[in-house]
């Protein structure tokens, strides 16, 4: 049996946005996620998306690690 390396979430996350083309609700991020990577906790998933966000007021209540900052953009669908 052999097993593949998944991603840290943060990577994930980041890819979806710019797959995205840098404007996603966090449901776009999540539904992208789970579709390429199959069963992948929603809470941590919201919880990487608002680690990486640059000026989401939640943010500077989190511990940051080495994770590379999105900028968040509130979203309007037409």
């Amino acid at each position: 049996m052999f097993s593949r390396e998944i991603s840290p979430v943060w990577k994930m996350v980041k890819e979806a946005v710019e797959s995205l083309c840098g404007r996603a609700t966090h449901r776009d991020i999540i539904n992208y996620i789970q579709s390429r990577y199959g069963s992948v906790n929603e809470g941590t998933i919201r919880c990487q998306i608002t680690a990486c966000t640059v000026n989401k007021p939640k943010r500077v209540t989190k511990i940051m690690l080495k994770s590379p900052l999105l900028k968040w953009r509130e979203c309007q669908r037409t």
